[in-house]
């Protein structure tokens, strides 16, 4: 009898601790190789600033009116551990004017500090931090990788050599790279994004959504709104539920391809202005209206369905424009 109520006891006692363990648990998991962590309390709408040369900076959105900042060094491929002394290869400033944070980086030369420069004996300096949902952010890299998640205020994020991650943000979001690509998730609001060598990527998205690339392919999936996609050098594929005011898609060297809902040619709808222009050109799938004003060739389809609400243009000068209703 002693050794069933000691059994029951044990298993109450284990079941009663697994449900302790999470609420004892940090809120924000420390990610691993931190070589310092500094906090400070906020309100729910503070304002971030994160330079660095070498590095990367992710941010994301944790529920506490404060701002996590959790900096990893590394150098000659090794990571700096707390009783490192990192000044002697980076000045590394992190400061607090009331809902201001600012978190900087500088490499260390001969001749002074760099703050973009390659010297500092090889340092990279990343940063992860964690911030309440409102804040807005600045962030800049010249060798690194940028992410940011959760967050609904005003974001601008630039690498020089690095991709760049957004993903479940709203609000006003920029974003630039000149040698990677881009991509976005769950994004809504106004989007402008833009890289010099690399592809986009957009996807389950809303609102005011500008991207263009020179050198790269462009994919917009399951997005709604007003967007506008640009490339000087590969294809472009679209998938839009709900266009907005207008879908520009155009590319110099590539193919222009657009998936819209079949509902949007009936009579009666808001309807479509088409304007498709490309070596060649075509339209297919199912239509549930005629189209009005019609003019069509081999290489432009331009016409009206419904009420001509939303102005689609697909453009090419070296590919194929094909537009699909399903």
């Amino acid at each position: 009898m002693y050794k069933v109520m000691h059994t029951k006891f044990t298993i109450l006692v284990a079941g009663i601790l697994l449900l302790l363990i999470p609420a004892l648990l940090p809120l924000t998991a420390q990610p691993d190789n931190v070589y310092r962590t500094e906090t400070f309390r906020t309100g729910n709408a503070p304002s971030l600033s994160a330079a660095t040369s070498g590095g990367n900076v992710t941010i994301e959105r944790h529920d506490r009116d404060e701002v996590v900042i959790h900096v990893i060094a590394r150098r000659a491929g090794r990571y700096l551990s707390p009783g490192d002394d990192l000044s002697q290869y980076a000045d590394l400033t992190i400061e607090q004017n009331g809902d201001e944070i600012s978190v900087s980086a500088r490499s260390r030369n001969r001749s002074g500090f760099s703050l973009f420069g390659s010297s500092g004996g090889n340092v990279s300096v990343s940063y992860h931090i964690m911030t309440p949902a409102g804040s807005s952010a600045e962030a800049t890299t010249s060798g690194g990788n940028i992410s940011l998640r959760g967050l609904n205020g005003t974001q601008n994020l630039r690498t020089s050599g690095g991709n760049v991650s957004l993903a479940d943000a709203s609000g006003s979001l920029r974003a630039s790279t000149s040698g990677g690509n881009i991509e976005a998730r769950g994004v809504s609001g106004e989007l402008d994004a833009s890289t010099s060598g690399g592809r986009i990527t957009l996807s389950n998205s809303s609102g005011n959504l500008r991207v263009r690339t020179s050198g790269g392919n462009i994919s917009i999936r399951d997005s709604n709104g007003t967007i506008s996609a640009s490339t000087s050098g590969g294809n472009i594929t679209a998938s839009i539920a709900e266009p907005g005011e207008s879908v520009n898609l155009t590319t110099s060297g590539g193919n222009v391809s657009l998936n819209l809902p079949a509902s949007l040619t009936a009579a009666g709808s808001p309807g479509l202005t088409l304007n498709l222009r490309g070596s060649s050109a075509s339209m297919q799938g199912t239509l549930r209206g005629e189209m009005q004003n019609s003019d069509i060739s081999r290489n432009r389809i331009s016409g009206t369905f419904g009420a001509g609400a939303s102005e689609i243009t697909l453009r090419t000068s070296g590919g194929r424009t094909t537009l699909t209703f399903e």
